[in-house]
């Protein structure tokens, strides 16, 4: 994989300055070495500027309007066409609320008015970099996914992600293939215990298959006979035998999800398959023999619930001899647009539309959402806008419309992300959570933020809990206009 990452290394970093202004290439010059950017090229013309796109060399444009052989509009239509994979970021002179529109219909990833401000055009530059690798990275994981599939059959093909901290998971589900052992998967709704289930299920390399069940409004009845099946006759109606989906999952894999909403008294014959790996089909007076291998999964706390009384400990101790928590998506930020660009990509195929550029704007925005929903929050948003696309420009106002309907748990807060720091935290977590390796004063602000929310606001708390002084985070809230 990461010989294919470095193919495209010198592209990820390169940008094409179309601008034909003497001062204005001087100054871009300035720009780029000041910030230490010096991946770029120059051309004055759109003639020229095809050529060069056309040769693969670039990961981003800086388009001028105005240019010597014809408008920078004519070349934005070609562009869309052409590549519309790469972002283009417009610089012009034309301040006129028509040029900016035509520019967002027809695909740039930003617009800056002259003289623009250094900062946000470097924002901006880097951003879309970033856009166009993860473009590429996407790509580049569908071939590598078709291959592993052909020739590995990859156990984790499915999961689209660049976390550290699912690498490791990943890592330790690969370290559990030999175990027969139940497996517990817990996680928040929508962060993909089903597919996690599945990598299991693949990388055990059981010779049977994997049949999954969702257990919660199962009567336990009903719960009984979908899982042992009965004998003819068992009951009035049970005219033919049914063998159960642990006879269906036999030499395979069982996987019972919202476990935690299992009746008590279904939660004692799940004991006994799983102590003795024996069960009773009704109607049946011989045991029978289990040869599957039993995964669950809850979005629930089920040690809560075993203090609650109303689930067995003993069933929870043999749930989670191995144990898999998958992380939320405000914790694995880096995934965001990689994901949303997956999305965006699969649902316009699926309907046989161009693939949507949507904004800057937009990518920041979805990365300061919360996603109480998480991944599968994240992919019906994603195919929202793939449609509203298709009726024009979608923009941020549009989408914090839609983050903050009363369909939302919690509504979006600009450019802050609720974080909640774990008992431990480590350089892993940390980078998790940012996607990146974060500067210090970003750390800084997480820290003192989260001190504050769990004290509730009490400034000499939040600093105790820290270590520093009160006045410091005095100094901190003003920074941000938070004082009282």
């Amino acid at each position: 994989m990461h010989m294919m990452y470095n193919l495209f290394m010198d592209k990820f970093d390169s940008c094409l300055i179309v601008e034909d202004d003497f001062i204005m290439v001087n100054l871009y010059k300035v720009i780029l070495k000041s910030a230490g950017i010096d991946n770029y090229r120059f051309c004055e013309s759109i003639h020229n500027s095809k050529t060069l796109v056309n040769q693969g060399l670039f990961g981003t444009v800086i388009l001028d309007i105005n240019l010597p052989d014809g408008s920078g509009l004519d070349y934005l239509a070609w562009h869309k066409e052409n590549h519309p994979h790469i972002p283009v970021i417009i610089v012009t002179s034309d301040s006129s609320d028509e040029t900016e529109q035509s520019c967002a219909n027809m695909g740039a990833f930003d617009f800056f008015i002259k003289p623009f401000n250094k900062a946000r055009l470097l924002t901006s530059l880097r951003n879309a970099l970033e856009h166009y690798r993860m473009k590429q990275e996407i790509a580049g994981f569908s071939d590598i996914i078709m291959a592993r599939d052909v020739n590995e059959n990859n156990a984790f093909h499915s999961i689209i992600t660049r976390s550290p901290h699912m690498s490791r998971i990943f890592k330790y589900i690969e370290a559990l293939s030999p175990s027969n052992e139940a497996i517990l998967i817990q996680g928040e709704s929508g962060t993909g215990k089903e597919l996690i289930s599945q990598a299991v299920h693949k990388s055990s390399h059981r010779s049977g298959k994997l049949v999954s069940v969702n257990v919660s409004g199962l009567d336990d009845t009903m719960f009984s006979d979908a899982l042992f099946g009965h004998e003819k006759g068992a009951y009035t109606g049970a005219t033919t035998e049914r063998k159960g989906l642990v006879l269906e999952a036999a030499e395979g894999t069982l996987f019972l999800d919202e476990i935690g909403d299992l009746e008590t008294k279904s939660q004692v014959k799940l004991l006994r398959l799983l102590q003795e790996k024996e069960y009773y089909p009704l109607g049946a007076d011989q045991p029978k023999l289990s040869k599957a291998r039993i995964i669950t999964a809850t979005n629930v706390d089920l040690e809560q619930k075993v203090n609650e009384g109303t689930f067995r400990k003993d069933l929870y101790y043999r749930l989670r001899p191995h144990r898999v928590i998958i992380p939320p998506l405000r914790e694995r930020k880096g995934d965001i647009l990689l994901l949303f660009n997956h999305f965006v990509k699969k649902k316009s195929k699926e309907v046989n539309q161009n693939e949507p550029i949507f904004s800057n704007e937009i990518h920041e925005t979805l990365l300061s959402y919360n996603y109480p929903g998480n991944v599968r929050e994240l992919m019906g948003l994603a195919s929202d806008l793939v449609f509203r696309s298709i009726l024009g420009p979608v923009s941020k106002e549009d989408l914090l419309q839609l983050l903050n309907s009363d369909l939302q748990a919690d509504p979006i807060e600009k450019k802050e992300v609720s974080l909640s720091l774990p008992e431990q935290i480590d350089f892993m977590h940390i980078m998790d959570i940012y996607g990146r390796i974060p500067s210090l004063d970003e750390v800084e602000n997480m820290y003192i933020s989260e001190a504050l929310k769990y004290h509730g606001g009490n400034q000499n708390k939040a600093a105790q809990m820290l270590g520093i002084s009160q006045s410091k985070v005095s100094r901190w809230l003003k920074a941000r206009g938070e004082s009282e």
